[in-house]
């Protein structure tokens, strides 16, 4: 699915779960630049997806836009809590969800 090119990198990204050779991973790729960042999971909790995910944000600071696949570890429970009150608007779909984490402009 088509999306807006984002003004600054970090801006938008996308998250999903793969698993290879037995091992699961988390890909996260930012829409500005097409980098993407690959992490090892000890398991697909959604406390290890939040605990992965506050380590990119510390490094590439906070997205206003997440997007995944709607599996249940990116459920929107589990999301809010990583950004708190900072969830302005989510768009869930059955196949993606999408939440805007900055205040609209």
């Amino acid at each position: 699915m088509p999306h807006d090119l984002p003004s600054r990198q970090w801006e938008t990204f996308d998250v999903d779960l793969f698993e290879f050779e037995g091992r699961n991973y988390l890909v996260t790729v930012d829409y500005f630049s097409n980098f993407l960042e690959i992490d090892r999971l000890e398991n697909t909790t959604s406390t290890t997806i939040i605990k992965k995910l506050k380590s990119h944000f510390a490094r590439c600071g906070s997205p206003c836009v997440l997007i995944s696949d709607n599996g249940p570890q990116f459920t929107l429970l589990a999301v809010a809590h990583l950004v708190s009150s900072s969830v302005t608007t989510a768009h869930s779909s059955p196949c993606s969800l999408w939440l805007t984490l900055c205040p609209h402009q």
